[in-house]
């Protein structure tokens, strides 16, 4: 049943979400340096503070608008602002700390990662606007599970930290571009 399937899905999208950032941390661990491996930590931990920026909230009332008294165009032109809102924190992170150059373009790349997710929630809103958690649970899953391999065969290839973040950036972008679009027709 639809019910059931919803539970399911959504249990299972939101362990493999959860999860990413411990499990990333694990695999940069045991494939890179300590130096590598803290870089990715502290680089994850600024791009989920400004993930939460770019959050801000929208599905909250986007999730539970079942009568839709607000438009789908209006959600997704706050969630503009709010990532709008995140990109601007982030230069002024940058900017106005001393943060090592270093830890810079991996902060970058993953704020962008972040920022697709941003904009995959808003699909993932709707679907449960319109009682289908198992296709925002399926979302969340299959990007949970294709950044972990991705991240891990590119780090495992190339050795390098921001190749790899680049690498799950553009999943990241791909999978909301045509799978999250995909889900839209179900």
């Amino acid at each position: 049943s639809v019910g059931k399937s919803n539970i399911i899905w959504n249990t299972i999208g939101t362990i493999f979400a959860t999860s990413v950032s411990v499990v990333l941390l694990m695999i940069v661990s045991r494939f890179s340096s300590p130096e590598v491996a803290d870089v990715f930590s502290f680089s994850f931990t600024v791009a989920q503070q400004l993930y939460v920026i770019g959050l801000f909230g929208v599905r909250q009332f986007q999730s539970t608008d079942v009568s839709e008294k607000n438009s789908f165009l209006e959600y997704f032109l706050s969630r503009v602002l709010t990532v709008i809102l995140m990109v601007v924190t982030l230069f002024f992170y940058i900017r106005f700390t001393n943060v090592p150059n270093i830890y810079i373009l991996p902060i970058i790349f993953l704020t962008i990662y972040r920022i697709f997710d941003s904009f995959s929630d808003i699909f993932q809103g709707l679907f449960q606007q319109h009682n289908r958690s198992d296709l925002a649970g399926k979302v969340l899953f299959s990007h949970s599970l294709l950044t972990i391999l991705f991240f891990s065969i590119s780090l495992i290839i190339f050795k390098n930290i921001n190749i790899s973040l680049f690498i799950i950036l553009l999943i990241n972008f791909i999978l909301l571009v045509q799978h999250d679009k995909y889900y839209l027709n179900k």
